[in-house]
């Protein structure tokens, strides 16, 4: 048996991105209809009905998607005990220290762990690869970046501004700090007459409400809850920021590049492979004077914005990651790995 596997809570990037590499290697021919696909949400699915569905998958070949490495490790260890190959596809893979602190020495053993049970791991950032090299052989490695069904080698079309941000993805400030944000710079958008758009659910939803009703904010941020792509980016914002901690190779920003939009990001792995150094910031500090620089006074470098966009179309590709996967596949089922 041949298998897509992916058992997450929730649905977000790393989901999204895993369904859309599945429809794509099928619309490709690059796998055939012997192919199966097993996506649970334990959010609504309980565990007992992914352990059976789990155990149909016997002594096959299965890609397995991990939104974290190292986290959920149990359905990944029963594949491999039911004698599956696995091609592991973590989104994100970041260091234990900065995710979970006061559990970092179990965490770093989970993500080992997690390796030790798949034939190859995909990679899908220069930065996954190089965390992932620490405690994995190369050779074990493949790298097939992150890619968007919006991708297009137009150049940069400079279009109106507007003092409009938006910031697409879970509401979650541990991780993606949208809490944090406007504590810090909720005066900065009622002095500035910025607004922001918040794309995204999530658990500090409901936190997030709060403070801008506290802080007088309800004209300066809208959130709009889960949108699709098409829903985002009907709304004419110019700007689109990302505040996360740690990034695999985020698809918001690809999408928000791909689509025109000028993006200020967190200097981080993942984010500092898709801009140029005058559009990161690594403090509040230099995050405030960016947006004072790029949103106030849009001060922009429009040359720059054409060389990261065509960077970009020549890195993450579809059919070039397409045609990575397909050979790893080819490798997997062979059993020439391993």
């Amino acid at each position: 048996m041949k298998s897509f596997v992916s058992v997450n809570r929730g649905f977000g990037g790393a989901e999204k991105q895993f369904d859309q590499m599945v429809k794509d290697l099928r619309a490709a021919g690059v796998v055939g209809e012997d192919w199966t696909y097993q996506r649970h949400d334990l959010s609504s699915t309980s565990h007992l009905a992914t352990l059976r569905a789990l155990c149909s998958q016997r002594g096959g070949t299965v890609v397995y998607n991990m939104s974290v490495l190292g986290i959920g490790v149990w359905p990944l260890l029963l594949l491999r005990l039911l004698g599956n190959r696995i091609l592991l596809f973590p989104h994100v893979v970041v260091s234990p220290t900065r995710s979970r602190p006061k559990m970092w020495r179990l965490r770093a053993w989970l993500q080992w762990f997690s390796t030790r049970l798949a034939d190859r791991i995909v990679a899908i950032s220069d930065g996954n690869l190089f965390t992932l090299e620490r405690f994995v052989p190369r050779k074990k490695l493949i790298v097939v970046y992150n890619y968007v069904g919006c991708e297009n080698d137009i150049p940069f079309q400079a279009n109106p501004l507007n003092r409009e941000i938006a910031i697409v993805g879970r509401l979650q400030d541990q991780h993606k700090q949208q809490l944090t944000f406007l504590r810090c710079h909720g005066d900065l958008l009622r002095e500035k007459g910025l607004v922001l758009h918040l794309f995204g659910s999530g658990p500090d939803e409901a936190a997030i409400r709060k403070t801008v009703e506290e802080r007088g904010l309800e004209a300066h941020v809208v959130l709009h809850g889960w949108c699709d792509e098409d829903a985002i980016y009907a709304h004419p914002f110019s700007f689109v920021l990302n505040l996360s901690r740690w990034e695999g190779l985020p698809l918001s920003i690809l999408e928000a590049i791909y689509r025109d939009r000028i993006v200020l990001l967190s200097d981080v792995d993942g984010n500092r492979e898709l801009a140029y150094g005058d559009f990161l910031f690594k403090s509040d500090e230099e995050l405030q004077e960016l947006l004072v620089r790029m949103v106030v006074n849009q001060d922009i470098d429009y040359a720059l914005l054409l060389a990261q966009k065509r960077r970009l179309y020549h890195r993450c590709h579809r059919e070039r990651s397409l045609r990575l996967l397909g050979q790893a596949l080819e490798d997997l089922v062979s059993k020439k790995v391993r």
